[in-house]
């Protein structure tokens, strides 16, 4: 019955949207897609400024309709039944361009597409067995908008393996996340709660943090008068992810009065309230230690089998100290915290450092993207 009622009103939505495109000849349509709950409000600041000059329709599903439904011209469509409507390569045939900062599975027929991609770093992104499907997905866009010089490399050389012939145009834009978290995040706000947000838990499983996770937070909760956020991966809130797992941390730490949990898609009050992040493989250790200066210790369990790998190579593993520290044992975790916020204004120069060596566009990517779309819609 669910699926029957989503189908029915992605009919209805696509019907609307051909009869008002129909209505616009004299402009270009863009059409926003925003298929997961994520915090995507950096791409609302966008889209204000587009609607001065262009149509601008913007699509949700069950799981993200909260991100958008303040802004004018908000439709439910679920493109996945896209195939399934009869005549959808008609109805969705004026749409001129498709942006989403999530990589789509389907399109409309005769738009350019532009991912906006959310990657801070060159981090690990997927396992290798699933990674090929993803870089050829992404090979069949028209252009990629990179978050940095590092971000742009790194994605040209993993399309580049596999899809050599591939027309995709990579543009570093500057990192959309990142300016507009400067602008919501107090810097002066003095945090006392260790935030814990770990990447994606079916991700490399021998490297992420999780077979440890339980022991982290008691070993924290016995040994300090700290609060702890937890923060799960957004798809580990998903079919697609380990829902069961995280249900059960939250269940076992909730009696006490120092743990809570952020299941929602901002992140802002959380970086405010928090003077240190733990995490593992996830870009979210750059966003926050970008954000707001402080440090970051990042839990490696496979530490020598990572040394090991080719990944170790990556800027993502070898910067990882100039915004905090590693460690691979439980027992490590008090005396790095310890360590970390008695040295906090020594790594907040090195953080500051960092960030204004590998963010090109900073506090300036709005504009330097807003210019790149103008260029691209003029063509």
């Amino acid at each position: 019955m669910k699926k029957l009622i989503i189908y029915f009103l992605s009919i209805i939505s696509i019907i609307r949207i051909f009869f008002i495109n129909n209505q616009k000849k004299n402009k270009k349509i863009i059409l926003f897609y925003f298929p997961i709950k994520i915090y995507q409000k950096n791409l609302i600041d966008l889209i204000i400024n587009l609607k001065e000059n262009y149509k601008v329709i913007l699509i949700y599903n069950l799981n993200s309709k909260q991100q958008i439904e303040k802004i004018k011209n908000f439709y439910f469509f679920d493109f996945f039944y896209a195939k399934f409507i009869p005549f959808h390569k008609i109805f969705l045939s004026k749409i001129n361009f498709f942006i989403s900062s999530y990589i789509s599975y389907v399109y409309p027929p005769n738009s350019k597409n532009i991912y906006i991609s959310h990657d801070i770093y060159d981090a690990p992104m997927i396992n290798q067995k699933l990674e090929r499907n993803l870089i050829l997905r992404m090979s069949t866009l028209d252009y990629i908008f990179a978050s940095s010089e590092l971000s742009k490399k790194y994605l040209e050389s993993k399309i580049k393996k596999v899809h050599k012939k591939s027309y995709t145009k990579i543009i570093n834009t500057g990192y959309l996340k990142l300016d507009h978290l400067i602008k919501k995040i107090k810097q002066n706000k003095k945090g006392n709660s260790i935030l814990i947000a770990p990447g994606y838990s079916l991700n490399y499983k021998d490297h992420n943090i999780y077979e440890y996770l339980e022991k982290i937070i008691i070993n924290i909760l016995d040994n300090t008068k700290k609060k702890i956020i937890f923060r799960p991966h957004p798809l580990d809130l998903t079919k697609k992810g380990n829902p069961l797992l995280i249900n059960g941390l939250i269940k076992k730490f909730n009696k006490y009065k120092n743990f809570s949990c952020n299941l929602t898609p901002s992140y802002i009050n959380e970086f405010n309230k928090s003077e240190i992040l733990i995490t593992d493989l996830t870009s979210t250790a750059y966003t926050f230690a970008f954000s707001t200066l402080k440090p970051v210790i990042f839990f490696s369990k496979s530490e020598a089998l990572l040394q090991k790998s080719n990944d170790s190579k990556l800027k993502f593993f070898l910067d990882r100290k100039k915004v905090g520290s590693i460690i691979n044992k439980v027992d490590r975790i008090i005396p790095e915290i310890n360590y970390l916020l008695k040295n906090k204004n020594i790594y907040k120069n090195k953080i500051r450092k960092l960030r204004k060596k590998r963010i090109e566009y900073f506090n300036i990517s709005s504009k330097k993207t807003l210019n790149t779309l103008d260029n691209i819609f003029k063509h």
